[in-house]
């Protein structure tokens, strides 16, 4: 499933706009269905503004991100430092999923432990209270 997500993420970065949503959507779609956080995280932002063929749809998107923070959780657990990063910065905004501060740190300082710059700058920014 991880390959599957990396694979949608790959169309929405490098194929033309017009043609980028229609290959990642069902790629994406598949890998969050399959368990696959990180892909399920990408996946949630077709609900979010309505890409894809898929309608505009808050209650579906933040049960998408939902999720995948739980699934992100799980990865991060296991030693995913992408997973760790993405799953703290999701807990700590509270506008997609309800805030949780100390998961939030706990992901964030896990990932950072595991070598991702991002989690480490955005652990920091929570510990100083940005």
């Amino acid at each position: 499933m991880r390959a599957c997500g990396i694979a949608g993420v790959l169309h929405l970065t490098d194929d033309e706009e017009a043609v980028a949503d229609a290959n990642a959507k069902p790629l994406l779609q598949k890998a969050c269905d399959g368990g696959d956080g990180q892909g399920c995280h990408w996946f949630a932002a077709f609900y979010r503004n309505g890409l894809g063929g898929i309608a505009k749809d808050e209650g579906k998107m933040k049960e998408t991100y939902v999720r995948a923070g739980s699934l992100m959780e799980k990865e991060c657990e296991a030693g995913s430092q992408v997973s760790c990063a993405m799953g703290g910065s999701l807990y700590s905004g509270g506008s997609d999923v309800p805030a949780d501060p100390a998961k939030a740190r706990a992901m964030l300082k896990k990932g950072c432990d595991l070598g991702s710059p991002g989690a480490c700058e955005k652990i920091k920014k929570l510990e100083a209270g940005k």
